[in-house]
């Protein structure tokens, strides 16, 4: 009869019970509850049971369960049924991880030193440790292949492993020290080595370059620390409870500069570096350069500057930058190890002088108010001083104007200077200065003086009436416009009547006031004179019978500069002949988006509905983008639309007749084409402008004029000049510094080319108030063409030829000009 399960003893020993059948074992322990969960449920006789049962009482173990680490644990075997005592007694350690075979149980090798000296009657573990925690138990292996376990025994090694400080580096000119301590808690075994490696490999402190690092030393010394000494160095101090590991890297000292390289003029700033290196640096030296190769150390404590480093840390604080502080800056670093060199960041000081615009005059009353605007852009520093200065003609002085006049007065709100009870002794220029950390600005002059009176312009009428348009000069404005009439043959002079009819038309608005005389042979017997009077003096412009002069020549444009009209003419009709008919379509579109030209609305029409090509260069005419005396647009037209053959006319055309063309020539066999790229218009770049580009680049190569020559002018944006220059200065002109670029933007360059490198000059403080030298990029894409208008019998057919219009425009122009004169 079979059963799934059995009584314990209740004396806390194990029962072991056997399946005859299936030779398996289970056993029994004092946690009945908890085990028999776990026991393998086998089914067997109540006979085997009682057996079983019997012999629970059998076999005993004893010893001290709880033995210090690094002692020796030992546990006895008592036998109490003698038929017992001849049979071998196996020693099992319980717990740990599970074997194979799914068992918990693992029989222990007593020839293993670590059990030395133990036998079928007593177990001995020696040097306990934390890994022989566990269960132990003796088994008593009987005939037919019985197993009687005795009482288990779990065993507990006390104490703990030692405690390890973090190491500490220090080092002095010769050595570099690691301290390090250590020590034992309270019932815990006594400290048995300590180790040292370098990089996972273990040190030889019998090396002469090492000394301590031993269980009574508090260090360990590298003697003549150098950069082969840089690596992880581990201590490992143990006992018979276990191990402790610490580590310290010793490292090369770094430095890396993070801070923001711009700052604007006159404001304060600070670079900072992080610091490292074990041993920390001793050393951190701020340094500064020109040119980023050659530099020198910074006094921290001069008062411009402030050195203030820390923990991971250095810091340099500028005060009041200046342009002279545009440099490169960078950090020494040094340790027992080595020395080391931080990145270099450039410091760009930014900001513009202040700026001055609409400088007016005001007058009230018997005062006048003088004022300009004064501001400065985005990034530029504040303005810290305004103040007026007066220059009396005749003399080289500007006066500073303080407070001492009472009659000068100086608002601080919006800067502008009152004049009070203005007379002849305030007559002088004046003008306003601003200044800040940049510099200062000084604005245009507004000169108070007596009034200029002008004859601008003279016509005699269709009705035979004559009429003067005069010009009046005048700061302040006048207080006083007044014509007036003399009769030849007295000396009174009179106001004029300017509501007589026989001066009907006559006004005395400033500034253009306009005397209108009925019967031109008033002025066979009188004279005239316009009055101008302001609060510093008076002018007069008299108009008499030797004011008029009649032009006795009457050559029109178009005969007097026949010599240049009729041959751009002839070059207009053959481009509009030979000009292929597929690539109007290409000509209209480039004309539309690469030229630059601004298009009104009928001049948009007037482009789209355009047919042949003749028609969109008229447009191009109209615009004087293409003129006599200029083909680079027209080049650059017929060269976007694959026209060579007529884009050579046009060269010819412009060799022959002086007119402004691209070209390019080859250069020397020791020499290169370099294309300086300037943002200016052609037609405004003069000789003298060429002449300075040319002087410029001869100075920062320190070479002579005839080394730097003129090999051109190719299209761009704008232009590129392109000069020739020995090969041997090139390698020197693309490693400019940035002192030489901003000599080359002063010129209007923004960059400039040489075979495939591309030397981009950025734009830093200061450029953007120099003097311009290089004339202003053009403005004629806005200016409106001459306006013409043709007499009504001259109807203009764009089924004319391109040569016949030019021919009316040149004639009507020449009319036009005729009636001026």
């Amino acid at each position: 009869m079979g059963f799934k399960s059995a009584d314990l003893d209740g004396q806390g020993n194990t029962v072991t019970l056997c399946n005859k059948r299936k030779n398996v074992a289970l056993h029994y322990k004092p946690k009945y509850n908890e085990e028999l969960t776990k026991l393998n449920r086998n089914n067997i006789t109540f006979q085997e049971y009682q057996l079983c049962k019997d012999r629970s009482r059998e076999i005993y173990i004893s010893g001290n369960s709880d033995v210090l680490c690094g002692e020796v644990a030992c546990f006895k075997v008592e036998i109490t049924r003698e038929q017992y005592v001849i049979f071998p007694v196996r020693w099992n350690r319980i717990g740990g991880p599970v074997r194979v075979d799914g068992s918990v149980r693992e029989e222990l090798n007593l020839k293993s030193d670590k059990y030395k000296g133990s036998d079928h009657r007593q177990l001995l573990i020696h040097n306990v440790c934390k890994k022989d925690e566990a269960g132990y138990e003796a088994v008593i292996i009987g005939d037919r292949n019985y197993k009687i376990a005795s009482n288990e025994i779990v065993l507990r090694a006390s104490g703990d492993p030692p405690v390890l400080n973090d190491l500490n580096v220090r080092a002095n000119e010769k050595e570099l020290h690691i301290d390090y301590s250590f020590g034992v808690s309270n019932h815990s075994p006594v400290l048995k080595e300590i180790k040292w490696s370098k990089n996972n490999v273990e040190l030889d402190l019998s090396n002469a370059k090492y000394r301590g690092g031993g269980l009574y030393d508090k260090c360990i010394t590298i003697s003549s620390p150098n950069t082969e000494d840089e690596g992880v160095y581990t201590c490992i101090v143990s006992n018979a409870a276990g191990s402790i590991t610490k580590q310290v890297k010793i490292d090369l000292p770094s430095a890396i500069v993070t801070s923001s390289t711009k700052v604007i003029c006159g404001s304060d700033t600070r670079l900072s570096c992080c610091v490292s290196g074990c041993p920390y640096p001793d050393k951190v030296r701020w340094q500064k350069s020109i040119d980023g190769e050659t530099f020198i150390s910074i006094d921290g404590w001069n008062g411009k500057y402030h050195v203030d480093s820390g923990d991971q840390y250095s810091s340099l604080f500028l005060q009041n930058a200046e342009f002279d502080d545009q440099q490169y800056y960078r950090v020494i670093v040094s340790n027992v190890l080595a020395e080391c060199t931080s990145n270099k960041i450039f410091l760009q000081v930014i900001g513009d002088k202040p700026n001055i615009s609409g400088g007016t005059c005001t007058l009230n009353g018997r005062s006048v108010k003088l004022k300009f605007d004064v501001f400065v852009y985005d990034e530029s520093p504040a303005v810290t001083d305004v103040y007026w200065t007066k220059k009396v003609a005749k003399e080289s002085k500007e006066d500073f104007i303080g407070t001492s006049n009472t009659r000068y007065k100086v608002n601080t709100n919006d800067r502008s200077l009152t004049i009070t009870d203005v007379d002849t002794n305030d007559a002088g220029t004046y003008r306003l200065n601003a200044t800040n950390p940049v510099g200062t600005t000084t604005s245009e002059a507004i000169v108070l003086d007596d009034p200029d009176v002008s004859l601008e312009k003279y016509d005699e009428r269709e009705d035979g009436s004559l009429c003067f348009t005069m010009k009046i000069k005048s700061v302040p404005v006048p207080n006083l416009v007044q014509w007036k009439i003399k009769e030849n043959n007295s000396e009174a002079i009179q106001p004029l009547d300017v509501n007589d009819v026989d001066f009907k038309g006559t006004s005395h608005s400033f500034p253009n006031p306009v005397l209108v005389i009925k019967y031109k042979t008033t002025l066979e017997h009188c004279s005239f004179e316009l009055e101008v009077q302001n609060r510093i003096g008076r002018k007069t412009g008299k108009i008499n019978q030797d004011t008029i002069k009649k032009d006795q020549e009457t050559v029109g444009i178009f005969y007097a500069n026949a010599g240049s009209a009729i041959p751009f003419g002839k070059l207009f009709v053959e481009l509009d002949k030979k000009f292929p008919m597929d690539k109007i379509r290409y000509l209209k579109d480039h004309v539309q988006l690469s030229c630059n030209i601004e298009f009104d609305k009928d001049t948009a029409a007037e482009l789209e509905n355009a047919t042949f090509a003749g028609d969109v260069f008229k447009i191009l005419f109209k615009k004087e983008v293409f003129q006599p005396s200029d083909v680079m647009v027209m080049q650059f037209l017929l060269q976007e639309t694959e026209c060579e053959e007529l884009g050579k006319k046009c060269v010819e055309y412009a060799k022959k007749h002086n007119a402004m063309y691209y070209y390019e020539t080859p250069p020397d066999k020791d020499s290169k084409n370099v294309g300086f790229h300037v943002v200016a218009n052609r037609r405004h770049f003069t000789e003298d402008d060429v002449a300075k580009i040319r002087k410029t680049v001869a100075e920062m190569l320190d070479c002579s004029l005839d080394d730097v020559k003129v090999n051109g002018y190719l299209h761009s944006t704008s232009f590129f000049l392109v000069l020739s220059i020995k090969n041997i200065y090139i390698e020197k002109l693309l490693a400019i510094n940035q002192h030489e670029k901003e000599k080359l933007m002063k010129l209007k360059i923004d960059y400039f080319k040489c075979d495939s490198h591309t030397v981009m000059l950025e734009c830093t403080a200061g450029v953007k108030d120099e003097e311009t030298i290089i004339c202003p990029q053009s403005k004629s894409s806005t200016k409106q063409p001459p306006k013409i208008d043709f007499p009504p019998n001259i109807k203009l057919n764009p089924n004319k030829l391109v040569s016949e219009i030019l021919f009316l425009y040149f004639n009507k122009f020449r009319h036009t000009k005729n009636q001026q004169l």
